[in-house]
């Protein structure tokens, strides 16, 4: 096993950051308008922008495989709320709120199990078999049925854009932000109209944030019920029902989808077609599509439709009642009081209203109903089912809405904008 800390890139790419900014401050003689590539001022500024680039790749980049050097024999330990590492040098307790994800990482010839904490530390465990590093999630509370996956994927511009054609963007992204910078100033220096500043002002607005929504890496949510695609403002929520196959390539990996293109997430950068002529055939796939790919088909397997939709389960559903009285209907059901022997004539178990919670192709609202009704069971088992099929779900709105009945906090607003997010990505 061995722990992979974060603090250590994060700490170089906040120092390159900060000497890059104070020489950016106190070199007075550059000219941002000077013609010449490579002057004083300009290298600072190109430091400043690999300090950017530094910090958001420590930041949000993939986790860093440990060298053979750092791995160490060991043991683990796993308790109600703490995760136990004991090696020969040291002795660490990690508390499991602060486990944000985990994975199994295959693409090295190895089987890891990799557990992902808040404060981007991975720890790395060498495991038999895939079973194996299953059973480790499981365990944990991090395997594909329990938690989402999130990963990182490349930004627009590195999908887009050959290397070259990327450096000559920011080439360009430098220069054409020094030249407005410099007619900003100037202008704001003299008397010019307010419609020409404000105008100049909005066009550095609008240059910024068209520079960030190419740049800025994405990520990938991977949950039981489909895939959360985030960028710089903005979402999109793919299900697995309109996804046909999956498959993958040196670029990443591609949803191809019932309707409509082929899906793209790119974990790697785009290459020119000389590298790409050069790289042999076959050759493997990139660490982060491996470990992807391999996510996304434990999460569909773990995906398979019930018949949470059949007409026994109607019951559970709101029909225009008010949220105060649909609750108090399902926690009633749920506690055996009145209309319980409907369900017991119908059939309807809490396993079975536990399966209906788990369905992720079951409508958003019964879902949510199935989540207060197993709240309101006096056995701790299976109220942690509700946090659990939370936890495992990537459409934002209805995880919400799920942590939500979990907490008896659900409102009408969080049920009706779960139902709208589920109809907009059922289209």
């Amino acid at each position: 096993m061995a722990i992979e800390r974060a603090w250590p890139r994060r700490l170089a790419g906040w120092v390159l950051l900060a000497a890059s900014a104070a020489a950016v401050l106190f070199v007075r003689e550059a000219d941002p308008m000077s013609r010449e590539v490579f002057t004083t001022g300009t290298s600072a500024v190109y430091g400043l922008v690999l300090g950017v680039a530094y910090l958001l790749n420590a930041y949000f980049g993939p986790d860093r495989a440990p060298g053979r050097d750092q791995l160490l024999a060991g043991s683990l330990g796993i308790e109600a709320d703490v995760v136990t590492l004991e090696r020969a040098t040291d002795h660490t307790r990690i508390p499991r709120r602060q486990l944000e994800g985990g994975y199994l990482d295959v693409s090295r010839g190895e089987c890891w199990a990799v557990l992902r904490q808040r404060n981007a530390d991975a720890v790395w465990l060498r495991v038999r078999d895939v079973e194996e590093g299953r059973a480790l999630l499981r365990a944990v509370g991090l395997a594909a049925e329990q938690h989402v996956f999130r990963t990182r994927l490349v930004s627009v511009a590195e999908e887009v854009l050959t290397p070259g054609a990327r450096a000559g963007a920011w080439l360009v992204a430098i220069y054409g932000t020094m030249a407005l910078g410099w007619v900003a100033s100037r202008g704001l220096a003299s008397d010019a109209p307010g419609a020409v500043i404000a105008a100049a002002l909005g066009l550095c607005c609008a240059v910024v944030y068209a520079v960030l929504r190419l740049a800025l890496p994405r990520a990938a949510l991977v949950g039981t019920d489909g895939v959360s695609l985030r960028s710089f403002r903005a979402r999109r929520f793919v299900p697995y029902a309109s996804v046909a196959a999956v498959r993958a390539d040196g670029r990443g990996v591609w949803l191809d989808q019932r309707s409509g293109p082929p899906l793209l997430l790119a974990t790697v950068p785009r290459l020119s077609r000389r590298l790409l002529a050069s790289m042999p055939k076959g050759a493997r796939l990139g660490a982060a599509t491996e470990v992807l790919l391999h996510r996304l088909n434990e999460a569909m397997a773990v995906a398979a439709p019930t018949d949470a939709s059949a007409a026994r389960f109607a019951d559970l559903d709101r029909r225009g009642r008010p949220i105060d009285a649909w609750r108090r209907a399902l926690e009633a059901l749920a506690r055996g009081a009145t209309g319980v022997a409907q369900y017991r004539r119908a059939s309807v178990t809490e396993d079975d209203i536990a399966r209906v919670l788990d369905d992720v192709a079951a409508p958003a609202e019964r879902r949510i109903a199935a989540a207060i009704a197993l709240t309101a069971s006096d056995d701790p088992a299976v109220r942690g089912r509700v946090r659990i099929a939370a936890s495992a779900c990537a459409n934002e709105a209805l995880r919400h809405a799920l942590e939500r009945a979990a907490e008896g906090e659900l409102e009408a607003a969080d049920v009706e904008l779960a139902e709208r997010a589920h109809a907009h990505a059922a289209r």
